[in-house]
């Protein structure tokens, strides 16, 4: 129940923030989700390092 509050509250934040821009929310939330999936891409071999070892 708590998590819904916060996760409206935040999209609320976030379509406040938007309106003043030119970006439209939907494609802003694609290009989110893709550099996020991108950063996580580029940073595995530094996981993989840190949780088993060199070997």
């Amino acid at each position: 129940m708590t998590a819904n509050a916060i996760a409206n509250y935040l999209a609320g934040m976030l379509e406040n923030l938007l309106a003043g821009s030119s970006i439209p929310l939907y494609w802003f939330l694609v290009g989110s989700s893709l550099g996020a999936g991108v950063l996580l891409l580029l940073i595995t071999p530094v996981l993989k390092y840190l949780m088993h070892g060199k070997g």
